[in-house]
């Protein structure tokens, strides 16, 4: 059960990328969007390194995409939706609330990403984890206690 879950993780953070290369692709080529293009391009491999863990049931392949994701994944998911919204606040001539207050324009998304983030380490934590004791390894020798 848990490779099926690390199966759709992976592929569903592999839809994030794809989406997230296609928007920085398409705007304008400033050196912001092209750090985001580089961020977007660099977590391919770890990607396609996770999937090949998950196959052979190699926790050590997984790490680096988990690294990854929490690391480029996260810069480069708020910096897209830091500069979208500057390219829509802008473009818009006439002031809404929706556009004008930043709780709901900045700070809730920012929330909800942090959230997301969380359950995130703590689900490939968990599958980590599953596969490392069905590979035979001593539950014990894992030193998690403090974790949990």
């Amino acid at each position: 059960m848990s490779s099926f879950c690390a199966y759709f993780i992976v592929f569903l953070i592999f839809q994030e990328i794809t989406i997230g290369l296609a928007i920085a692709i398409y705007n304008k080529f400033s050196p912001q969007w092209l750090i985001i293009i580089v961020c977007r391009i660099l977590q391919y491999p770890t990607c396609f390194l996770a999937i090949f863990g998950v196959r052979k049931s190699n926790p050590a392949m997984i790490v680096p995409f988990m690294l990854s994701q929490v690391s480029l994944g996260s810069y480069a998911d708020l910096h897209t939706y830091i500069q979208l919204v500057s390219l829509c606040n802008s473009s818009s001539s006439k002031e809404s609330f929706v556009f004008s207050n930043p709780i709901i324009l900045i700070v809730l998304p920012v929330l909800i990403y942090s959230s997301l983030l969380v359950i995130f380490i703590y689900s490939m934590y968990t599958i980590v984890r599953e596969i490392t004791v069905s590979r035979g390894i001593v539950p014990h020798s894992i030193q998690d206690e403090y974790i949990l």
